[in-house]
């Protein structure tokens, strides 16, 4: 069961939304030309000067098409490896920008450019891998198109915000089944506990599913980011490899409390989806306390962010807050509270020994514990001059 995320994650690198999986067929069906009476013009024998150079821009449109696709396959693995910065992602990004401006100056000599282009085009919720408008309708990015500043900005702020908030809320509810799991974990009477990563990977799946709505194994029709989706696979399968390769732990007879605990878990997932993404994904302490671990000491923003959730959030839903961090890119915070369960090594008394090593805090039901810090790279450099806000 380990490898079903990795083979949703495989899948993914592949055009996955709708109008992809078009360009795909069209890529098959090149190899029966005869068969697709689309692409022969009904009215003009082949013998035909006009006929055959309609024929000739058909064919002309037919492969660019097939390059788009291609291009996209390659744009899909690149953005799976590195970030939205990174040159190589940058450099197939202005060659499909490219392409498509072929495509649509093409489109007055070839009469089946039209419907070809049609099958290209995104479908209006999914957004463009590249926004092209007019020459004059704004400022020219690194890619080399044109956008219109205010629409461009917001809609890309709210695909890095959406992609940051299913992050933070995937990895929360990877937390949320390890502490489920607990008490069969820490019982030192039981050597099979039952908690193997196929069942973590099926608990998870229904918590997700619970919060958002969205089946981890069928994120190809979901409305969100399309980069989300690759995004939410790996770090899917990251969790659920985490758990594997705690089994001999997880089932040890004999003892009792054995640190894989939610935190625990969380922390190091993070790390390691952190590393193999480029993305920043983490899990930050309380703030004005010194956290357990060094590493999830929230930054001055951060800390700033988590003392008015202490204040005023809700302690119901996934309510996030969102920074965006100087030119780096959009982050949003996922608060996390205290759980009656959580008070047995962080509440009272304070300064007692808890099971696991550390002196208690004295926090109390309801209190702010730290959140799930994510911060996506900013792709459209209008980012950076626009105001933060939280």
């Amino acid at each position: 069961m380990l490898l079903s995320f990795a083979l949703l994650y495989t899948l993914l690198q592949l055009p996955i939304a709708k109008t992809a999986l078009q360009v795909a067929n069209a890529i098959g069906e090149q190899s029966a030309p005869s068969e697709r009476p689309g692409n022969q013009p009904a009215a003009l024998p082949p013998d035909s000067p006009e006929g055959s150079s309609n024929v000739g821009e058909s064919r002309k449109t037919d492969s660019l098409v097939i390059r788009l696709g291609e291009l996209r396959a390659k744009l899909a693995t690149l953005s799976a490896q590195y970030t939205p910065l990174h040159p190589d992602v940058i450099e197939v990004k202005r060659q499909i920008a490219d392409l498509r401006a072929r495509l649509e100056a093409g489109s007055e000599n070839d009469p089946n450019a039209s419907a070809r282009l049609d099958e290209i085009r995104p479908r209006p919720d999914v957004p463009s891998d590249i926004k092209r408008l007019p020459d004059n309708a704004g400022t020219s990015v690194q890619t080399g198109t044109s956008v219109q500043n205010g629409d461009i900005v917001a809609e890309e702020k709210a695909e890095l915000t959406e992609t940051a908030r299913l992050l933070a809320v995937l990895l929360d509810s990877g937390r949320v089944v390890v502490g489920r799991a607990q008490t069969a974990i820490n019982n030192p009477r039981l050597e099979g506990k039952g908690f193997s990563s196929a069942v973590f990977e099926d608990r998870l799946r229904k918590e997700f599913l619970a919060r958002t709505g969205h089946d981890l194994r069928n994120l190809a029709p979901a409305q969100m980011p399309e980069r989300a989706k690759v995004l939410l696979v790996r770090l899917a399968f990251f969790m659920q490899k985490s758990v594997q390769e705690a089994q001999p732990l997880i089932n040890q007879k004999g003892i009792g409390f054995k640190g894989f605990i939610p935190a625990t878990f969380a922390t190091r997932v993070a790390e390691t989806f952190s590393k193999d993404t480029g993305l920043t994904l983490k899990q930050i302490g309380p703030p004005k306390v010194a956290p357990r671990n060094p590493s999830n000491k929230p930054d001055e923003k951060e800390e700033a962010a988590l003392l008015v959730m202490q204040k005023s959030h809700p302690r119901v839903g996934d309510h996030i807050i969102e920074q965006q961090v100087e030119d780096r890119g959009m982050r949003i915070l996922l608060p996390l509270f205290y759980t009656k369960q959580c008070l047995a090594c962080h509440g009272m008394p304070k300064g007692q020994v808890d099971i696991s090593g550390y002196e208690k805090e004295g926090f109390k039901e309801g209190d702010i514990g730290g959140a799930i810090s994510v911060m996506v790279p900013i792709e459209n450099p209008l980012l950076k001059a626009d105001t933060p806000r939280r």
